[in-house]
């Protein structure tokens, strides 16, 4: 009699989630859970604390920004739509950040831009962060045994994490309104490709997994090929229509950092990892000029 038990599943050293609904909070479960959202999100949310700021504290909603800034401030809400002043946001040395449709949210100090994230202006504060996709993404994540925020700005620094870690990997893009976005797709072919290589070129199987690694194989060389790939993509359509398209060649910049934000889902902050090596190993060759 044919046995009627189901073979076992392998464990799958490494996975590619194209959206985050394509993926359950329970799969991730007990692995180490990588959010990109290279447009924007990932890539300022890497700034910010490569700034100095204190931490990011990632919210699904702007009235759970408001909520997060009043807990910091200590602060009591007149009701769930009222707002922490700005004066007392300033004296708890917070900033709220973050976007809606690409633009400045009414009543937040800061937009989804990197730049705007300079040491000036975010160095010592806390950073209160609402994004349309990226912090949806990266709150699904919460039962993952780690959570990292990755992009091209930290991209050495975190396949150097990821190179030792023998728990499963998942790289979970965050799309962009729904739909899959090149830009992290890319993000996730350069991750995977250089895990791969730092593995010795192991066996890995699955099609997100081959179509994110031939995609950054037929993308990565030179520098416009890059940037061209991020402009092309949904989110970069969406930013060169708002006329940010100095944001998508910041975005395309390879390890200007070696900062890998972390976040804890006990605390709901983001502060930097602390065992990123102090000279992450350039594994892939970086784009030609």
């Amino acid at each position: 009699m044919p046995n009627s038990k189901s073979p076992a599943t392998p464990t799958v050293p490494l996975q590619v989630h194209l959206l985050p609904s394509l993926v359950s909070e329970e799969q991730l479960r007990g692995g180490v859970a990588v959010v990109l959202d290279v447009l924007r999100a990932s890539t300022t949310m890497t700034q910010a604390l490569a700034s100095g700021a204190a931490c990011v504290i990632p919210t699904a909603t702007v009235a759970d920004a408001h909520a997060a800034a009043a807990t910091v401030a200590g602060y009591s809400l007149t009701s769930a739509n009222s707002e922490v002043p700005a004066d007392v946001r300033s004296q708890g040395n917070i900033l709220l950040g973050g976007e809606r449709g690409g633009t400045l949210i009414a009543g937040f100090d800061l937009d989804n831009s990197p730049m705007k994230y300079a040491p000036g202006v975010v160095a010592g504060k806390t950073v209160i962060f609402t994004t349309t996709n990226g912090t949806q993404a990266l709150l699904k994540c919460r039962l993952a045994a780690r959570t990292l925020i990755g992009c091209f700005n930290n991209l050495h620094a975190l396949i150097a994490l990821l190179a030792n870690d023998s728990r499963p990997i998942h790289l979970v893009c965050a799309g962009t309104d729904g739909q899959i976005s090149t830009d992290d797709a890319l993000c996730a072919g350069a991750i995977a490709t250089g895990v791969w290589a730092a593995r010795n070129w192991p066996k890995w199987e699955g099609d997100e997994l081959r179509l994110v690694m031939d995609l950054f194989t037929c993308r990565c060389q030179p520098m416009h090929e890059v940037v061209g790939a991020l402009r092309s993509s949904h989110g970069g359509r969406n930013l060169i229509a708002l006329g940010l398209e100095a944001d998508i060649d910041r975005a395309s910049r390879w390890d200007l950092f070696r900062i890998v934000p972390e976040f804890d889902a006990d605390s709901r902050r983001i502060t930097p990892a602390k065992d990123v090596p102090a000279e992450p190993k350039h594994i892939l060759m970086a784009p030609r000029e």
